[in-house]
């Protein structure tokens, strides 16, 4: 990796609620905690966004310049799960990746 940060993802610190902008690089204060697996859009730039609660981080995918597989994955699930369903395979992802450290 170059050191150059990713245009697809941004991630808050740990318990903090603003990230910088994966496509613009502006701070985003997302003012409170969420789980939302509708699409969002960055304030500043206005691209469109899936932002996610993980690990005590605020994230954001930009589906538009991640990984085609990722893009097409958040877009069927966006279009094919239920909020609780959506909520549901984060937590199983969440419990596989604590099993694994």
């Amino acid at each position: 990796m170059t050191g150059e940060k990713a245009n697809w993802f941004s991630f808050s610190p740990a318990n903090g609620l603003v990230l910088t902008c994966a496509n613009c690089r502006s701070d985003i204060n997302l003012q409170m905690s969420f789980l939302d697996h509708h699409p969002g859009v960055c304030p500043i730039c206005d691209i469109e966004c899936a932002f996610l609660d993980w690990k005590d981080r605020k994230i954001q995918i930009v589906p538009q310049n991640s990984p085609p597989v990722l893009a097409n994955t958040i877009r069927y699930l966006q279009m094919n799960f239920g909020e609780l369903e959506y909520v549901e395979l984060l937590a199983c992802l969440d419990e596989m990746a604590d099993a694994i450290r």
